[in-house]
């Protein structure tokens, strides 16, 4: 199957600029090679839909999920909390107060 390397290189609106040309150019392979997979528009958006559902799947089935006993989570809630005080103190975030000014 032919595939572009990253979606969103069509742009802002890419519903509108997603073509089976703009496929094909993006993937680097002759005109016409992405119409043989996908014989209407309808059918490219339908892979694209495909591909994106198949994708977002992958990611999170690579995430495992265990139980976690309550004080495993306050002691992994603390350690975020400090991290992103912490942050947010020396001017990495903006998590407290908006804007730094000086």
């Amino acid at each position: 199957m032919v595939w572009p390397g990253r979606p969103q290189q069509q742009g802002r609106k890419p519903c509108r600029r997603l073509t089976h040309r703009a496929v094909d150019t993006v993937a680097a392979v002759p005109a016409g090679t992405t119409s043989r997979y996908f014989r209407t528009r309808d059918a490219l958006l339908n892979g694209v839909i495909e591909r994106i559902t198949h994708r977002l799947g992958e990611r999170v089935d690579a995430y495992t999920l265990r139980p976690i006993s309550p004080a495993d989570l306050e002691e992994a809630l603390v350690a975020v909390l400090t991290t992103m005080l912490t942050d947010a103190l020396h001017g990495r975030s903006d998590l407290i107060g908006g804007a730094r000014t000086k």
